[in-house]
């Protein structure tokens, strides 16, 4: 019989349930609570009806037992017997195992309403922690796509050979890696005295082209400056900013700046996660990244023209070096072969210029030589390019240009040194003429050195026939043999 109690006490716990459906059933606190009394209550009921049904079956068989023992008992005394010992009883069953039940029903009432409560805030805990790791994945893979941008941006600057190019590099990539922001790219010309605008993108409230370096603290400090709308210090080429946010970020490269990077909120933006917040640490951090990236890029740019300007560029004038011509000579030369196309080049020669020289001084001289390159330059067509031959020699190649077409260009360029106004240091050096010789394809045949050999006679022509003229290389019919005819003085 205890042991009975005892399963059905126990009986009285509420079982856990692991299984999906019932876990559905269970999401219900208050049903579920309201089962678990209903249960315990019929447990309660059973026990009472055992116990009674216990006492009965003892005062019966007591009863029956009595005769036997010769103890006379009427009808009477064992109604009234078995009344009091079920009275005697019952406080005894109530306080030991009603009372008793009650009480661990009610410990388990609460429990259950505790565990309620802590299952509904596990799972309000649990929606929480999903939606912030769903805002750590979406963080998480726009910053995967900013640092694949980044990359593909900084490949892209190694290769490109030029600032231009390397200006719509920066344009189309940072407006892909920051789609949030708009910005400008200003960088330091070469004499490091303005801020040029190299691009834009995002429509920047700011239109300023040009500014002076003294008046960006970004540069001033070396670090990033950060402005929020209405407070801080502004730098002069953002003074008609109206973002509600800007940082300047300076561009350093091994020490030296090479400009500035401005980003700003575009109008209607709003922040929608604080982490990923604009000016957070971490995002102006990653923008430094960038910074330090785009630095290093434009700098190799940078050092890139500038060997190539040596390399392909005479130092003096500014015009296409001997070696670069004889290239692009050769090259002109072929196309013009295949393609059946004329071609003429003019060599130039200013006249006594070693007197001219041991007169005024070699400052003077590199005074007319440039002087002389900038009327050749102003003189000739868009598709021509002038070269420095060498000292005082020039040559013109004259791409699609026939020997009547090239004697005019240097019948033009003749006048045009001769009426240069010369003066050096505030003394007038006088007037200069140049001597000419022409060449043209395909005239003159063979390679490229066979037509320049053509026009350095044709040149020599005209310093035999008194120099300040222009003359034409010819082939004579009979022999084929080179020979030059003067057609101005």
């Amino acid at each position: 019989m205890t042991a009975s109690m005892d399963e059905r006490t126990q009986a009285l716990v509420p079982l856990q349930n692991n299984s999906a459906g019932d876990e559905a059933e269970a999401a219900d606190c208050p049903c579920l609570l309201a089962r678990a009394l209903d249960a315990n209550s019929r447990e309660i009921v059973k026990l009472v009806v055992i116990l009674i049904s216990s006492i009965l079956v003892i005062e019966s068989g007591i009863m029956f037992v009595l005769p036997f023992l010769g103890v006379e008992h009427g009808l009477g005394e064992q109604i009234i017997d078995t009344l009091l010992l079920t009275s005697a009883m019952f406080p005894i069953l109530y306080f030991s195992v009603v009372r008793r039940l009650a009480a661990k029903n009610e410990v388990l009432t609460r429990r259950e309403q505790q565990l309620c409560q802590i299952r509904q805030e596990l799972e309000e805990r649990v929606v929480q922690r999903t939606v912030e790791l769903k805002q750590s994945m979406q963080r998480l893979q726009a910053h995967q796509n900013e640092i694949f941008v980044l990359g593909e941006m900084t490949r892209l600057l190694q290769a490109a050979r030029s600032l231009d190019e390397a200006g719509a590099i920066a344009r189309l990539q940072l407006g892909e890696m920051l789609p949030g922001l708009a910005g400008s790219l200003y960088l330091l010309n070469a004499s490091r005295n303005l801020l040029e605008r190299q691009v834009s993108w995002g429509e920047p409230t700011s239109d300023v082209e040009m500014t002076d370096p003294a008046g960006c603290w970004a540069l001033r400090r070396g670090k990033p400056h950060v402005v929020e709308k209405g407070t801080g210090i502004v730098c002069d080429h953002l003074r008609d900013c109206t973002a509600r946010w800007h940082v300047c970020i300076p561009l350093m490269a091994g020490g030296d700046a090479v400009g500035v990077l401005c980003l700003e909120t575009r109008a209607g933006t709003e922040d929608t996660d604080a982490a990923f917040a604009f000016d957070a640490p971490e995002r102006l951090q990653f923008y430094g990244i960038v910074a330090e990236s785009l630095s290093m890029a434009l700098s190799n740019v940078k050092l890139y023209e500038k060997l190539q300007h040596q390399a392909l560029r005479d130092p003096l004038t500014g015009l296409y070096n001997r070696r670069y011509m004889l290239e692009a000579l050769e090259r002109e030369l072929l196309l013009a072969g295949r393609n059946n196309l004329p071609l003429s080049v003019i060599m130039l020669d200013i006249d006594h210029f070693k007197t001219f020289n041991d007169t005024f001084g070699h400052d003077a001289g590199d005074t007319v030589i440039a002087a002389v390159s900038d009327a050749l330059c102003r003189s000739v067509r868009q598709s021509d390019f002038v070269c420095r031959y060498g000292g005082e020699e020039f040559l013109v190649v004259l791409p699609h240009a026939k020997a009547d077409k090239a004697a005019g260009i240097a019948e033009k360029l003749r006048r045009e040194v001769e009426g240069l106004p010369l003066h050096h240091q505030g003394q007038p050096l006088g007037r200069i003429t140049i001597s000419a010789g022409i060449a043209a394809f395909p005239e003159i045949d063979g390679d490229y050195q066979n037509l320049i050999e053509a026009a350095d006679r044709a040149l020599y022509q005209s310093k035999r026939n008194g120099r300040n003229c222009v003359s034409m290389a010819s082939v004579a019919a009979e022999n084929r043999a080179p020979a030059a005819v003067a057609i101005s003085a």
